[in-house]
């Protein structure tokens, strides 16, 4: 198998689509992004990044099985 110089190893890096519906279902109960993110077991600012980044103007947040890299 190739792997390219340079290539990122995303495993744990990114947020998986599990914890990415957990996400979706805790913020419609109205959980804190500190309660999130210790229930997901990531950091608050890492829940703050995938709702800022993921949810549309004047609707809520949507799981998608997306990986954006910025």
């Amino acid at each position: 198998m190739y792997v390219r110089a340079g290539a990122r190893d995303l495993k744990g890096r990114c947020l998986t689509f599990g914890q990415r519906e957990e996400i979706a279902v805790l913020r419609a109960q109205g959980q804190s992004l500190r309660q999130i993110g210790t229930a997901i077991g990531r950091s608050a600012s890492t829940v703050s990044r995938e709702l800022r980044r993921n949810t549309k103007a004047g609707s809520a947040y949507r799981a998608t099985s997306e990986t954006q890299i910025v």
